[in-house]
């Protein structure tokens, strides 16, 4: 899942981590470290996007996404089924607690088939819009992307959401699941459970990097951090 960019963000992360904050010459991100631990791994937060044309081509499409399942549930003009059957989830939701919205949004995109990227496009590491995910299905960070999209819809803040690309140890691949933040803790929407579990009891997923509309991360292990306080504290 674009191994050159973990390679290369890893490598980065490695410098920020022995270096504290760094910046690179003749630019203006900023890239700063902290003893903040999410999944077991050190935190880096970027102070803006680097470089991800997966996620960007994403950004792109979210917004005029979002302004036509608002406009489907608001003024009943829907352009599609797609459409249509998201605004209708989006207004069942309204009044849910956040926990119902949380557990029902992962039921609801977990029951897509799985479908990877080479035996749709032909190609690995397509990242797809959520409404392009639902004409087709996807592979897992569709589900994450899917599963970002229709909470922020439902009214959760950037801030408490973050799609994780990690490893997964015990399936020796790499995988990416939603976390979001519930009463102070992050909990991970994995497209191969419906059961959605605590960040810090997933051991086989070693974090690599996470990002959302407003920011990116970076994890890097550490299994000997000083003063560490967990992602959920901020």
């Amino acid at each position: 899942m674009i191994r050159g960019f973990v390679r290369l963000m890893a490598l980065l992360g490695v410098l920020v981590w022995q270096f504290g904050d760094v910046r690179p010459a003749h630019s203006e991100t900023r890239i700063s470290a902290s003893n903040t631990v999410f999944m077991g791994a050190v935190e880096i937060e970027m102070d803006e996007l680097l470089p991800l044309p997966a996620w960007e081509s994403v950004l792109i499409k979210l917004a005029a996404e979002e302004q036509a399942v608002l406009l489907c549930r608001d003024a009943g003009r829907c352009d599609s089924r797609s459409i249509e059957a998201l605004a209708e989830l989006v207004t069942k939701l309204a009044r849910s607690t956040r926990a119902a919205k949380i557990q029902a949004v992962n039921e609801y995109f977990n029951s897509w088939p799985y479908t990877p990227d080479q035996d749709q496009f032909g190609r690995l590491d397509l990242w797809q819009s959520p409404l392009g995910f639902m004409r087709r299905s996807g592979d897992c960070e569709d589900y994450a992307i899917a599963k970002y999209f229709t909470l922020r819809l439902l009214g959760l803040r950037d801030k408490d959401m973050r799609i994780v690309v990690s490893y997964d140890r015990s399936k020796r691949e790499a995988h990416a699941v939603l976390a979001v933040r519930h009463n102070g803790r992050f909990y991970l929407l994995d497209n191969r459970s419906q059961e959605i579990r605590q960040q810090s009891r997933t051991p086989d997923l070693v974090p690599k990097y996470a990002v959302n509309a407003q920011s990116r991360w970076l994890y890097v292990p550490g299994t000997e951090i000083r003063n560490q306080r967990p992602a959920s504290s901020r």
